[in-house]
């Protein structure tokens, strides 16, 4: 499944929530990124996640038949620069 957004509240189960779909989130409780982590880049790219469903992971998934998907990039180890990338590919 690939990202449109991301939920800016600790929703539950049936609870509404606000997704912000392009912009700055900051979290020091779900974020620990590296910042400049991917190939040395300006901002560490960071990646839907693939073993944990509605997480993000600056880890690219190698597993056969996961999808790949950029949605954005670490500006400090907790805040998210998020613009989530509509091309996606599905590793063979």
């Amino acid at each position: 499944m690939i990202c449109m957004g991301i939920d800016t509240t600790a929703s539950n189960a049936n609870a509404k929530v606000i997704l912000l779909i392009d912009g700055l989130i900051r979290s020091s409780s779900a974020f620990s990124f590296n910042v400049g982590g991917q190939a040395s880049s300006l901002a560490a790219i960071v990646y839907v996640s693939e073993t944990v469903a509605g997480e993000v992971t600056q880890t690219r998934s190698t597993t056969s038949s996961h999808i790949v998907q950029i949605i954005g990039y670490a500006v400090t180890a907790d805040l998210l620069s998020f613009k989530p990338d509509y091309t996606y590919i599905e590793l063979a």
